[in-house]
């Protein structure tokens, strides 16, 4: 049996890249889609809102089962009413894809509030938009005795997990690993699992970065093809992986890998006789502990290892 057979599930930017290879993937393991696209441009103007029927169009003719929508993700209500649509029509949702995204110029001195605002509306809160009105359904539903759950799939990038000139770019895929793991811990108890993928992939948002990559197709396998991602989508909408939420997993062509979120490194320094820190000696401890001075043969400042934790 399929892996999603007869799931419901909602694809976001799924009109071309990596939404329409999920989207294909999903279908032939037995997903019903909802294919939704404004069909913008990649700074997020213009729309061809057929981009999103051509999907659905596609996944049909292949023998899915698909149906195109239009609506924003930026779009709060409009988000609501997708999902009520779709619950009135289908009987309900099982999965989100969140992969909408935009981009425009990060640059600090070239930037301007507007292209700050558009890149984080579409990653950030469309990512919001559909986690809330989803969540909303299926807390409806575990309310009524329905205990099948559901999973929520996001998109990060390593540009948000590791820093990137990209600064609205960055910013809007940290704040959506932050908000993969913090909503995992609230639906948990409604049976739903949060978690979210980091694709290397090309796609129209990085034509250059990988463009060395086009004569180096081994036997067939292309490392950057959006293909490689999906089937990690696929599994983590399954209910196989019901037992995996609250994660970040990185897709790098054959390579699946665990992110691990911030943590606190061992290595301290502590004031000594209670006191507090003062700023003199601070200098020496911080250069210490980030590798620019060695670490002493012995140390009457008392720099020891501590067990790791997070806060």
């Amino acid at each position: 049996m399929p892996a999603l057979n007869e799931k419901v599930v909602v694809v976001t930017g799924g009109g071309g890249g990596l939404g329409r290879s999920h989207c294909l993937e999903l279908a032939r393991q037995g997903a019903t889609l909802i294919v939704n696209d404004v069909g913008s441009t990649l700074g997020g103007d213009e729309h061809d809102a057929g981009l999103a029927e051509t999907v659905a169009a596609e996944v049909r003719a292949a023998g899915g089962r698909a149906f195109a929508d239009t609506t924003s993700v930026t779009d709060y209500d409009g988000i609501a009413a997708l999902i009520e649509r779709t619950v009135s029509e289908l009987g309900r949702i099982d999965g989100i894809v969140n992969n909408a995204g935009v981009v425009r110029a990060s640059n600090l001195v070239d930037m301007d509030e507007e292209d700050f605002d558009v890149v984080l509306g579409v990653h950030m809160k469309g990512t919001f938009n559909l986690i809330k009105h989803a969540a909303v359904h299926f807390h409806e539903r575990w309310e009524t005795g329905d205990r099948s759950g559901g999973a929520i799939v996001n998109t990060t990038s390593g540009a948000g997990l590791r820093g990137s000139p990209g600064l609205s770019y960055a910013t809007a895929k940290a704040a959506i690993a932050a908000m993969t793991v913090s909503s995992s811990m609230q639906l948990r108890r409604f049976g739903v699992t949060v978690n979210a993928i980091s694709p290397v992939a090309r796609t129209r948002m990085n034509p250059a970065t990988f463009a060395s990559f086009d004569g180096l197709v081994d036997e067939g396998f292309d490392p950057v093809a959006p293909e490689n991602v999906s089937p990690v989508v696929a599994y983590l909408l399954s209910d196989a992986a019901s037992w995996l939420t609250g994660q970040v997993v990185r897709v790098d062509a054959n390579f699946v890998r665990r992110y691990h979120p911030w943590t606190i490194a061992s290595q301290s320094y502590q004031a000594l006789d209670g006191r507090r820190l003062t700023v003199e000696e601070l200098d020496d401890a911080l250069r210490i502990l980030y590798g620019v001075l060695p670490v002493p043969l012995y140390d009457p400042r008392n720099l020891r290892e501590v067990p790791g934790f997070d806060v």
